[in-house]
């Protein structure tokens, strides 16, 4: 993923639009772990796992810059105007490298001189030494960092679901909704038009588990949560 997609990514964490899909959870006072589908229609036939996102924000509670895990490596990108602020630092320290120890025992980072210029480096290749990262190789134009995440198992994370009102909820239902009635379509053209068979017997019972949970167990998650929050 390119720096610009990544940028685009931080305006859409700030102003919620329909092009990307963005869901989080804080796990600290200046950090989100977020989950991204950039093809929220699923009009493509790409893979439909999302990206893993940690979203940092300022004191102000703007997002100024993210972390993309692809678990063999990330990819830092800090907004320019934001930039030698220690935002990125701080973020990586308290929450990103701690939430990260809870997955693997180690990770890599490789910073890549070409992809995003002279400054750009050298500021992304000062945060990893200041995170504890050494230098393992390079290959080209490419530096390849790498530390133990053991210690980070030790650090506390203050992990928050945010929450949703009842209007959140009710647009939730009716994408739900849309879900179930498209399946319901699609296992009816197998059926009518490639004969009954195993494949939509099985996928007419995922339609009918569907159901159970389009609305009804919906409102109780929403309702459990509330009731928890309020103890």
């Amino acid at each position: 993923m390119t720096d610009q997609a990544i940028h685009q990514i931080i305006n859409a964490f700030n102003t919620p639009g329909k092009e990307i899909f963005i869901t989080h959870q804080r796990i600290s006072n200046f950090v989100n772990y977020a989950l991204v589908w950039d093809d929220s229609d699923f009009h493509n036939l790409y893979p439909i796992d999302p990206y893993h996102f940690y979203i940092v924000q300022n004191e102000e509670g703007m997002a100024v810059a993210a972390v993309l895990d692809m678990t063999s490596d990330l990819h830092i990108y800090v907004i320019p105007e934001y930039r030698k602020q220690g935002h990125m630092t701080r973020a990586m320290q308290s929450a990103v490298l701690p939430h990260l120890s809870r997955k693997r025992k180690s990770q890599r980072i490789t910073i890549t001189r070409s992809e995003i210029g002279d400054e750009n480096f050298e500021a992304s290749f000062a945060v990893a030494k200041r995170c504890g990262f050494r230098v393992i190789g390079g290959i080209q134009d490419k530096t390849i960092c790498t530390r133990g995440l053991r210690k980070y198992n030790e650090v506390v994370l203050d992990i928050k679901p945010v929450g949703m009102d009842h209007e959140q909820m009710a647009e939730l239902r009716k994408d739900m909704n849309v879900v179930a009635g498209r399946l319901a379509q699609v296992n009816a053209v197998l059926a009518l038009r490639l004969g009954e068979s195993r494949y939509t017997r099985e996928l007419r019972k995922t339609f009918d588990l569907l159901e159970k949970y389009r609305i009804v167990k919906m409102d109780d998650a929403l309702y459990d949560f509330n009731e928890s929050s309020n103890h």
